[in-house]
């Protein structure tokens, strides 16, 4: 009887979880934490399911034809990366490009095995994970470091405005009514028909631009995970420890807790604990605070 499951599968499918949960991380605490475009997200991480499953099965045609095979297909992807239907901006281009390229990097590595003469063939999952890290590092550092303008595009009325001389008072004008913080502004398309020009205004979020894309760890979109030991010493005692983290689009703040229930039958039971909470985001306003904490349960 011929075997569901092809051999090395369960190598092929722990490559798959790396590298979802790669991709994930990339897209979801570096590229989202600034741009918070849904529908990119969305088409990150489909793609990057999509293009992995592709590759690994023109890989498993026999190899004089996987080569012309994946090549061919390789082709035909990146040919769709243009999105002929809307144009893609140069950031995004940029990380579609690395989810595609570590999507086909690990659908292409080879499964583990020994040959003839006992040596180890195949690619082994630390090389992968060490890829994985080299990645993340270099987009972590460079979004760092690198100052990335927000800009949008405005249609100008006041035609006159576009002059040279009169740059000081075209950005007091579109400061005020844009309410920004204007760097920089470039003039694009002119229409003297209409007295109009196409204007791109670099700016820096503040006020109202910042709240949109600022988060304070109290809303209703968070995930909330706690990791907690506790021990039971004699029939009195419960001390525990544990670890619970905030997160929306990043890491927003980390609570670290010790503390004993002091169990006085099946019914009564108090709780003291000491807490410290330790925010990473700069929109959280607790800030690094003490906490000492008291409880008591009833149980009917």
């Amino acid at each position: 009887m011929q075997d569901i499951f092809s051999n090395g599968f369960g190598d092929t499918l722990l490559r798959f979880a790396i590298c979802v949960l790669v991709n994930w991380a990339i897209v979801h605490f570096l590229y989202f934490k600034k741009s918070k475009r849904q529908d990119f997200y969305f088409t990150f991480m489909v793609i990057s399911v999509a293009i992995y499953f592709l590759v690994y099965l023109m890989m498993g045609m026999d190899r004089g034809k996987a080569t012309m095979g994946v090549g061919l297909g390789l082709f035909g992807i990146f040919s769709i990366m243009r999105y002929r239907t809307d144009s893609m901006p140069v950031r995004e281009m940029t990380y579609l490009f690395v989810v595609i390229c570590l999507s086909v990097v690990h659908a292409m590595a080879d499964s583990l095995g020994i040959d003839v003469n006992g040596r180890l063939t195949g690619t082994p999952v630390m090389e992968l994970v060490v890829i994985d890290v080299i990645t993340i590092l270099a987009i972590t550092l460079l979004e760092r470091y690198l100052k990335i303008e927000n800009s949008k595009l405005v249609q100008y009325d006041r035609i006159e405005l576009i002059k040279p001389e009169k740059r000081k008072e075209l950005i007091a004008d579109l400061e005020l009514r844009l309410g920004i913080a204007v760097t920089d502004v470039k003039v694009g398309a002119i229409d003297f028909l209409r007295d109009m020009a196409v204007l791109r205004v670099y700016y820096t979020a503040n006020g109202t631009e910042a709240d949109e894309h600022t988060y304070s760890g109290k809303g209703k979109n968070v995930w909330r995970n706690r990791l907690q030991a506790k021990y039971k010493l004699g029939n009195l005692f419960r001390p525990y420890a544990n670890v619970e983290t905030y997160m929306s689009n990043g890491w927003d703040k980390i609570r670290y807790a010790v503390g004993t229930e002091l169990r006085l039958n099946k019914q009564h039971a108090f709780d003291i604990k000491y807490m410290y909470q330790h925010p990473f985001g700069q929109d959280d306003t607790d800030g690094n605070r003490h906490i000492l904490g008291l409880g008591y349960t009833y149980k009917f």
